[in-house]
């Protein structure tokens, strides 16, 4: 078993010499294309003034809040409503 391996290694990295060796020619002709891009390849990177990205975080925050406000108040709303309809029932149902 021990000999299977070390056959296999040794025929592997004979044959990757071998082709290596075959195709020094190509590489070394297609490296410098593949190493630097062309200038229609270049990208960099898009920033924006950190003011602006604060005022967009900002706005969301706190568009968040007043949501967050507007169902807290409707359900207090709901609650004083409710309490005042059940009062309501509650004080029919005393007169009767």
């Amino acid at each position: 078993m021990a000999s299977l391996t070390r056959f296999s290694l040794t025929s592997s990295s004979a044959l990757c010499r071998l082709l290596i060796n075959r195709n020094a020619g190509l590489i070394q002709q297609h490296l410098p294309s593949m190493i630097i891009p062309s200038a229609a390849q270049q990208r960099s990177i898009a920033t924006t003034p950190i003011r602006r990205d604060i005022d967009s975080a900002a706005k969301y925050i706190g568009a968040g809040a007043a949501t967050v406000g507007v169902a807290g108040a409707g359900a207090g709303i709901g609650t004083v409503f409710g309490s005042l309809v059940v009062a309501y029932a509650n004080l029919e149902n005393i007169k009767n």
